[in-house]
C-alpha cells in the first residue's frame, strides 16, 4: 500500500467516504509496468462498524498507452501548427468548431483555442461573409 491508499482507507473508515477510485501502476513479476483502476468500497455490518473491503481491479494498461499516443500526436500536431503558422478548424462535437492557430483565426474573425468554439452555422456564416466582402471588394479594385 502507498501513502494515498492509506489516506483513502482511513477517510472510508471514518465514515468520510463510502468508496474509493484510484489509477494506480503496478510491476508484474517480469518487469512489465501494469496500469489497473482500482475501486474500494466498505462493507459495514448491521452495527455500523466496518465488516470487510470489496476491491475491483480492472486492467487499464492499454487505454492508458492509447491515451498517451494521443497526447503524444497532439502536442505534436500543436508544434506544427504554431511552427508553421498554420490555421485549421475542427468540429468539437458535431455543433461546435474550435479554431487553431492564428491564420483561421484572423480568416475568421473568430477568436479560437482548445476551450473556444462556436456553432458550426455562425462559423460557416463569418466564412461566407468575409468571402464575399472579399469578392466585392476585389470586383471594385480591378
Amino acid at each position: 500500500m502507498t501513502s494515498p491508499d492509506l489516506e483513502r482507507v482511513n477517510q472510508t473508515l471514518s465514515g468520510e467516504r463510502d468508496t474509493y477510485s484510484m489509477e494506480k501502476r503496478y510491476i508484474r513479476k517480469d518487469g512489465v509496468p501494469v496500469w489497473v483502476n482500482l475501486t474500494v468500497a466498505l462493507v459495514r455490518n448491521e452495527s455500523g462498524q466496518p465488516h470487510w473491503f470489496v476491491s475491483v481491479v480492472q486492467d487499464i494498461s492499454d487505454a492508458k498507452a492509447r491515451r498517451e499516443i494521443l497526447l503524444q500526436h497532439k502536442f505534436r500536431l500543436a508544434s506544427a501548427v504554431d511552427v508553421a503558422d498554420l490555421g485549421f478548424y475542427e468540429v468539437a462535437d458535431g455543433e461546435r468548431i474550435v479554431l487553431r492557430g492564428q491564420p483561421a483565426q484572423a480568416l475568421t474573425g473568430v477568436p479560437g483555442g482548445l476551450d473556444q468554439g462556436n456553432l458550426a452555422l455562425q462559423f460557416w456564416r463569418s466564412i461566407f461573409i468575409r468571402r464575399t466582402a472579399l469578392a466585392s471588394w476585389m470586383s471594385t479594385a480591378s
